[in-house]
């Protein structure tokens, strides 16, 4: 048998914090963004040829966060007190945009002469998983605001293909192509904002 793996373990964090206090005016804004970006391609090169008896050959493709984490993780976190003026404001932003391939360029063969069962698969996987956290709070001041923003996105793509003239060829050999997206946790993008202000 004959395997070909590619992995990626995405883990993009950003954390920012802003605070402004005293004075006649005071604004506090902080902007946090992730962005997990991996390629992941496990392949058959174009005019590349594997020819073998029995053969069993798996190309697998694979971006999963490490330990059950994200694949991208942005917290901000704003304040603002004590001025006659105060605003705070927090902007996170989680992307999970990973690409996972796996295929047979152009022109590529595997050939199981004889009559003993192959088989032959593709399997590009991911598991993007993506969380944004903002929280703005403002407090003492005349006219206060708290405004916060939180921005969870998952783009992934995956695919499992045969280029331009691939040959698979034998009398008992199967071939199957998987590209599967699921979350790497209970929920693949998730957000959540915090905003207040106080006397």
């Amino acid at each position: 048998s004959l395997s070909v793996d590619a992995r990626a373990e995405p883990g993009a964090r950003a954390e920012a914090l802003g605070v402004s206090v005293g004075g006649s005016a005071a604004v506090g804004v902080s902007l946090a963004e992730a962005v997990a970006a991996t390629q992941v391609n496990a392949f058959l090169g174009s005019g590349a040829s594997i020819t073998g008896t029995g053969l069993d050959i798996a190309f697998r493709a694979i971006s999963e966060p490490a330990g059950g984490g994200h694949g991208a993780w942005a917290r901000a976190t704003a304040g603002a007190g004590s001025a006659l003026l105060a605003g705070a404001g927090a902007d996170a932003r989680a992307r999970d945009q990973s690409q996972v391939n796996a295929y047979a360029d152009a022109n590529a063969s595997i050939l199981n002469p004889g009559s003993a069962p192959g088989a032959v698969r593709f399997e590009a996987t991911a598991r993007p998983r993506a969380y944004a956290e903002g929280t703005g709070i403002s407090v003492s001041g005349a006219l206060s605001i708290g405004v916060a923003l939180a921005d969870a996105l998952v783009a992934t793509q995956v695919n499992a293909w045969l280029g331009n003239g691939v040959q698979i060829e034998g009398d008992d050999t199967s071939l199957r192509l998987v590209a599967t997206a699921v979350p790497g946790g209970s929920r693949a993008a998730e957000a959540q904002v915090t905003a207040g202000s106080g006397a």
